[in-house]
């Protein structure tokens, strides 16, 4: 089945298409070896203690789902102190790296991508194109979205 989303049709991703946009919008900085996600982000998955995260067969698109129960590989991406839940930095260079590679970034900038929050019949996913990025200049401190 072929969804319509804004980002272009994308075969058996979504069975229902009901883009949900959580304050702020989900967004996500690539750069330094790491992913990191905003509050956007984390709302959109109900505050989801762990996520998995895939690139589409042709690499343009990130999807990103909640991880269910220690048998599926995920990784930490909040902050928990009490009732309180923050995003967390993502830390893989060698999937960073991977992404720069494919994508043809330069690897002096970071970039920073806009996102989707869909429902989908298994639960929420985020979608972030990789073709609809944002050059920024590198921080020396910890990105903030």
């Amino acid at each position: 089945m072929n969804n319509i989303t804004e980002f272009g049709t994308q075969p058996g991703i979504a069975e229902e298409a009901a883009p949900s946009y959580p304050w702020p919008p989900p967004r996500v900085r690539f750069g330094a070896g790491a992913l990191c996600f905003n509050q956007g982000a984390v709302n959109a998955l109900a505050r989801a203690e762990r996520v998995t995260i895939y690139v589409n067969d042709n690499g343009q698109m990130l999807i990103v789902r909640p991880s269910e129960g220690n048998d599926v590989p995920g990784a930490d991406w909040v902050h928990r102190t009490g009732a309180c839940v923050r995003p967390k930095a993502i830390l893989s260079s060698p999937f960073v790296q991977g992404l720069y590679a494919r994508m043809g970034w330069r690897q002096e900038c970071d970039y920073r991508a806009a996102g989707t929050a869909i429902q989908t019949h298994t639960g929420p996913i985020l979608l972030f194109a990789l073709h609809d990025t944002e050059a920024v200049a590198r921080r020396k401190y910890a990105p903030r979205l």
